[in-house]
């Protein structure tokens, strides 16, 4: 890279200072920070975090739907579940 495209000592200071939290879990801690410095009340966090809380049980809920109708569909093709393929499998090596 040349010198004429690497970003400047301030736009890389910018960028970092600018940068939005990683995951989930450093989110939470900015809100916790936020609401520490009197920036965030109470009941901001206390929605913030149900609204979280709820937007993941909604995901594993999804997940588990997804994991029951691919066993019902391995289920309705005759193969059975995994777990049934895995035992049948050991008991053909014995």
């Amino acid at each position: 890279m040349d010198e004429s495209n690497k970003p400047s000592f301030l736009e890389r200071l910018s960028a970092l200072l600018t940068r939005g939290p990683e995951d989930r879990e450093h989110l939470l801690k900015e809100l916790h920070t936020a609401f520490e410095r009197n920036l965030l009340d109470g009941d901001a966090l206390s929605m913030i975090e149900g609204a979280r809380r709820a937007q993941e049980e909604a995901e594993h809920a999804e997940r588990q739907e997804e994991v029951d109708a691919l066993a019902k569909a391995n289920q309705l093709r005759g193969l059975g579940t995994f777990g049934e393929l895995l035992q049948r499998s050991l008991d053909k090596k014995r």
